[in-house]
């Protein structure tokens, strides 16, 4: 059984890695890709931390997810009433 979910959402291309639930052995073999490649490369590494970072900080913080709630209740009152 595969599992998939909401990844990519949360991750881009420049914070991580999204690895296509293809199958297990496929998975493993990206998974140790990946490790490799970041074990061997540390400024890729600092990249990808720093954009991680950046992400989080933008868009999954509580007061940044509350103010777009807000937003989205005010527009949809806003339409309501024009």
């Amino acid at each position: 059984m595969l599992w998939t979910g909401g990844s990519a959402d949360y991750i881009s291309p420049e914070s991580g890695f999204l690895i296509e639930p293809k199958s297990r052995a496929y998975m493993v073999e990206s998974f140790a890709r990946i490790i490799d490649e970041l074990a061997s490369q540390p400024a890729l590494r600092h990249q990808i931390g720093v954009e991680a970072m950046k992400r989080v900080t933008q868009h999954f913080l509580w007061d940044k997810k509350i103010k777009n709630i807000i937003e989205v209740y005010r527009e949809a009152i806003e339409s309501k009433h024009a």
